[in-house]
């Protein structure tokens, strides 16, 4: 072959090999050249809308947005899978919001089968003007993600979401979003009892790293199950958050009902001062739900007295670990940096608190630390002191799970049937006193387990003695266990 036949040959294959590389490439739908301006006055809501159309009806791609300022006056959805929105720079490509609108949504239909997926959002900043509508609402997404994203000035939540599965927001920041009424960033499964926004399922593993929420009013996060969905919200997970405000209405996080294995780790949180027209201290934190709800590694400051504890624990068998407090600038209200309330299976690690009591004595197991304290490792469990006394017993004892402390007065021999309620109380403490007349026997019935080198009785008390006998309640032999038993002179 000659020299110009191999020339010839070479530029084939290599003009084959770039068309097919081409090919290969993620097709880029220029907002531009869908007639886009940027000039930050004309409204080119039409033309981003017919890009987007292009890239879902392409199957999937990039929608480019050049430098610029896009308003919108006609919120945008995306509809179809594989497209991301992708500018410039979070300063340097702007969507402007024009009218009360939500400015963007991605969507699919709720169900298994029915989510659009792949979707993303890049270096854009959606900016709300003051006007009403969320800024940015993903619903029925799977595999979404939204990376360095700016949320400005919006009159209504800034992130909205419904039955999203296994999503990631990195480097968000979310400013001056939400109001009165609503928070600036809202995690939920659902958005409605019925109609748009409505969901059946769970929205489910999110992560969500390097979120950043200022100039919030009525919160900054709120993870909860949402109107109309039955499935609990679970798997949600941030790291690195920073939340802080000057107008306080309601508590920072909102970790709410219907929600498990909602971990935040890393987290700086700071209030100082209420909004306008309002003055009731709320709980910085507020934790919820059940089952593995975590906070780890969490500072809150305090510049006012807006808060009436640091953190509010109403859930069941959640851990708090290396939470620190500083209410230099006004103690908590309850007086107290975490306060529990009727939550149950609650841990605790490494408390450090200035200006107020590490934790409120809802159990009666926890010394308080005035001014200043660290409180390191133990666990709480459902303990209030709730107190019942039995002031002349003889006979059969038949006691229930609704108190956990028995003051039993004996009048006569007794014999103690198991307790009923298992759920509601762990460890229920008895004194067994025997005022009076001659010795007394106490038995424990057979339903009873007992540990080592404890015996159900009969147990024989004298004149002027007490009984003391600790019964906890065993989930793996689903039996009460005598598992302390002590005879003392009164």
């Amino acid at each position: 072959m000659s020299l110009s036949g191999n020339v010839d040959a070479l530029a084939a294959r290599v003009a084959t090999e770039f068309n097919t590389v081409r090919k290969e490439q993620p097709a880029l739908f220029n907002v531009r050249a869908y007639g886009a301006v940027g000039d930050g006055a004309t409204d080119d809501s039409g033309a981003i809308q017919d890009a987007i159309d292009a890239c879902v009806s392409a199957g999937g791609g990039t929608v480019w947005f050049p430098r610029g300022d896009y308003v919108v006056g006609t919120g945008l959805v995306v509809d179809g899978s594989g497209v991301v929105l992708q500018g410039e720079g979070r300063g340097a490509s702007r969507l402007l919001k024009g009218d009360d609108i939500e400015l963007l949504r991605f969507t699919g239909s709720a169900g298994e089968g029915n989510h659009i997926e792949d979707c993303g959002l890049l270096n854009l900043s959606l900016r709300g003007e003051d006007y009403s509508g969320r800024l940015l609402n993903t619903t029925y997404v799977t595999r979404f993600y939204a990376r360095d994203l700016h949320l400005f000035g919006n009159d209504g939540t800034g992130l909205d979401m419904a039955e999203v599965w296994d999503s990631r927001f990195e480097n968000v920041y979310v400013e001056w979003c939400g109001n009165a009424t609503l928070p600036a960033v809202w995690v939920r499964s659902s958005q409605a009892s019925s109609g748009d926004g409505t969901s059946t399922d769970a929205t489910n593993q999110v992560l969500f790293k390097g979120l950043l929420v200022e100039g919030w009013r009525a919160g900054a996060i709120v993870v909860e199950q949402g109107p109309g969905s039955p499935e609990s919200i679970y798997g949600i997970h941030f790291y690195g958050t920073k939340v802080e405000t000057w107008m306080v209405r309601d508590s920072a996080i909102v970790i709410g009902d219907g929600t498990s294995n909602v971990t935040m780790t890393d987290t700086y949180v700071y209030m100082d001062g209420f909004d306008d027209g309002y003055s009731t201290p709320v709980p910085a934190v507020a934790l919820g739900g059940w089952h593995l709800n975590r906070l780890d590694g969490l500072y809150i400051g305090v510049g006012d007295q807006v808060v009436t504890a640091g953190v509010e624990v109403t859930g069941g068998g959640v851990s708090l670990n290396n939470v620190e407090g500083n209410y230099g600038g006004g103690a908590p209200t309850s007086g107290y940096h975490i306060y529990v309330d009727g939550a149950e299976d609650v841990t605790f690690s490494q408390l450090t608190v200035w200006n107020a009591d590490v934790i409120n004595d809802w159990t009666g197991y926890v010394a308080q630390l005035d001014g200043q304290g660290y409180l390191d490792a133990f666990a709480l469990r459902p303990q209030p002191f709730l107190f019942e006394r039995f002031p002349s017993a003889s006979g059969t004892l038949t006691v229930s799970a609704d108190s956990n402390i028995k003051e039993v007065v004996l009048s006569g021999n007794v014999s103690v049937n198991l307790p009923t309620g298992w759920w509601e109380r762990q460890v229920i403490r008895f004194e067994f006193y025997n005022p009076s007349g001659s010795a007394k026997t106490v038995t424990f019935n057979s339903n009873y387990k007992v540990s080592s080198g404890i015996t159900r009785g009969p147990h024989s008390v004298a004149v002027g003695e007490s009984l003391f006998a600790a019964i906890e309640y065993s989930y793996r032999q689903e039996k009460w266990v005598i598992t302390a038993l002590t005879l003392s002179a009164a």
